[in-house]
């Protein structure tokens, strides 16, 4: 079952599966560093991560460097492409989840304090009829 999901992730992807090298760069630098502990497990983590986000920077700026080509020599048709390309990468659906993922957090904000402000208040009236009472 786990070999599915994981199959699964891997070609269910969108068109470039390097949006994942931070996280893949993350997992391998903590399971690396904790051999020695919780502090080099965190310090290995934060060194994968920080790979990772180069390795996913790597083709930033080939794409920069294509585009800059393609505007000193004034090929039209190369600009479309990329583009579009950028287009399939931020589209329509991608926007919608953004949208939803911060209607998610500040759902999860509103359920925290409902939860914390009832508590904290009652803490409050427990100590301060305990004080009145000696």
């Amino acid at each position: 079952m786990k070999l599915l999901l994981i199959s699964a992730f891997i070609c269910l992807s969108s068109c470039s599966i390097k949006k994942f090298y931070p996280l893949g760069g993350a997992v391998a630098g903590g399971a690396a560093g904790s051999i020695g502990g919780p502090v080099s497990a965190g310090l290995g983590a934060g060194a994968g991560w920080t790979i990772g986000e180069l390795a996913k920077g790597d083709e930033e700026l080939k794409q920069a460097k294509q585009t800059i080509q393609a505007l000193t020599t004034g090929d039209v048709n190369k600009l479309v492409e990329q583009r579009l390309e950028e287009a399939k990468g931020d589209g329509f659906f991608d926007s919608i989840l953004d949208g939803i993922y911060d209607l998610l957090l500040i759902a999860l904000i509103a359920v925290a304090l409902w939860i914390i402000i009832p508590m904290w208040y009652t803490h409050y009236i427990v100590n301060k009829n305990k004080n009145d009472k000696s």
